[in-house]
């Protein structure tokens, strides 16, 4: 049997880097060819976003996205697409690649330790 480390608080202290994991990431858009800043949201929003049953799965990937990366918060970015809301600007610039938005919601997911993280919420 392999031997098993009792945590402690100070053991805890020891891993608190790899405990708050990473703050931010970017992602490489072969559409947009170029990279998107990715910003780590507190963890009780993004729970609140993705937990939002008033929105459809799609449209919560939209925000989260929309909140997690500055560049698509800018004002005369939303009105240039003519956004209803905010957060359907992230849908206007990936409408013809649904696959890049997937792919960047789970990057964003992947910074809370979700992996396939779409499968699973989409199963609840």
């Amino acid at each position: 049997m392999e031997n098993k480390e009792i945590l402690t608080a100070e053991a805890l202290l020891k891993k608190k880097d790899i405990i708050s994991g990473i703050n931010n990431t970017e992602y490489y858009s072969n559409f947009l060819n170029g990279v998107i800043k990715i910003d780590r949201l507190p963890s009780e929003q993004v729970c609140e976003i993705m937990q939002n049953e008033d929105k459809t799965y799609f449209e919560r990937q939209c925000e989260l996205i929309y909140m997690s990366c500055p560049c698509f918060r800018d004002e005369n970015l939303i009105k240039g697409y003519d956004a209803t809301m905010p957060y359907n600007v992230v849908d206007e610039i990936f409408k013809s690649h649904l696959n890049e938005l997937a792919e960047l919601c789970e990057i964003v997911l992947g910074l809370y330790g979700f992996s396939n993280a779409g499968e699973e919420i989409k199963k609840q």
